[in-house]
Parts: structure tokens; sequence; C-alpha cells
């Protein structure tokens, strides 16, 4: 039983992971187009930071209730 719950933890890291990657990629995109955005620049530096610093439970969670719908809306606009 622990196993599977461990192996759906690791599903929703590597999930999470992937999100705030791809989302650290759209806003490394925008830096580049805009030359210099200050807020691009802090919200990479949040994602990283979040990456680092959360704990695992923590990160899956923050991907999906904020990292997600930012993506969403990144997305629309392309």
């Amino acid at each position: 039983m622990a196993l599977k719950n461990d192996d759906e933890l690791a599903v929703q890291i590597e999930q999470a992971n992937f999100i705030m990657l791809s989302l650290y990629r759209e806003y490394s995109k925008r830096l580049l187009q805009n030359k210099y955005n200050v807020y691009y620049e802090k919200q990479m530096q949040r994602i990283k930071h979040d990456m680092m610093y959360l704990d695992k439970q923590q990160m899956v969670t923050k991907a999906r209730q904020v990292y997600v719908p930012i993506l969403k809306e990144m997305m629309k606009e392309q």
C-alpha cells in the first residue's frame, strides 16, 4: 500500500516539476522578447525558490493551485 502512495507521489512531483519548468521557460521567452522586465525575472526567481525549498507535497499543491492557472493563461495568449 505504501509503495502505491510513493509511486503516486513520485508522479505528482514529476508533473509539478514539469509545470514549474514549463512556466519558467515561458517567462524566460517573454523576458527575452521584452529585453528586461522585472516582473518576469521575479516570477522566475520565485519558481526557482519554490523548487529548491518547498517540501514535495507543498510543491505539488502550489503547482496545481498557483502555477497551472498562470500557465494556462499564458498559453491562451499565444
